[in-house]
C-alpha cells in the first residue's frame, strides 16, 4: 500500500512539473539551446585538449543535478508548506517520508530525462562519445 501511494504521488508530482512550462523550459530546452548556440560559436576550439561537447555536456548535467536537487525539490516543499499542503498531508494516512521520497523520485526522473535529452543532442550534433569508464560515470551521477 505504501508503494502504491508513493507511485501515485510521484506520478502526480511529475504531472505538476510538466504543467509548469517555465520548469520544463529551464530544465529541458534552455540547456539544449545554450548548447547549440555556444556550440556553433566554440565548435572549433578545444578546452584542455577536449572538444566543446565533451566539456559542456557533463558540466550541464551537473548543473541540472544541482538545480533539481537544490531548487526544484526545495522550492516545491517550501511552497507546499506555505500553502498548507503539508498540513493536509498530515491529516491523511500518508507517511511524511513518502512525500519526501516522491519528491526525490520525481527529481530523479526529471534529471535522468534531461540528461538523456542533452546526451542525445550531443550525439546528434557534435559527435559526443561515451566515456571510457561508463559504469563509474553512471555511479558518480
Amino acid at each position: 500500500m505504501i508503494l502504491k501511494s508513493l507511485f501515485k504521488l510521484t506520478k502526480m508530482e511529475f504531472k505538476l512539473f510538466l504543467r509548469d512550462y517555465s520548469y520544463v523550459f529551464w530544465t529541458f530546452f534552455f540547456p539544449v539551446l545554450m548548447f547549440l548556440l555556444l556550440g556553433s560559436i566554440f565548435e572549433r576550439f578545444a578546452v584542455f585538449g577536449k572538444s566543446y561537447s565533451k566539456i559542456y555536456i557533463p558540466s550541464w548535467i551537473c548543473v541540472n543535478a544541482l538545480t533539481i536537487s537544490l531548487f526544484t525539490i526545495g522550492v516545491t516543499l517550501s511552497s507546499y508548506r506555505e500553502q498548507g499542503i503539508l498540513k493536509r498531508y498530515k491529516a491523511t494516512p500518508l507517511k511524511s517520508w513518502v512525500v519526501l521520497a516522491s519528491q526525490f523520485l520525481t527529481g530523479s526522473i526529471i534529471f535522468l530525462l534531461s540528461s538523456f535529452f542533452l546526451i542525445f543532442v550531443g550525439f546528434s550534433f557534435y559527435d559526443l562519445k561515451f566515456p571510457s569508464y561508463f559504469l563509474s560515470t553512471v555511479f558518480a551521477i
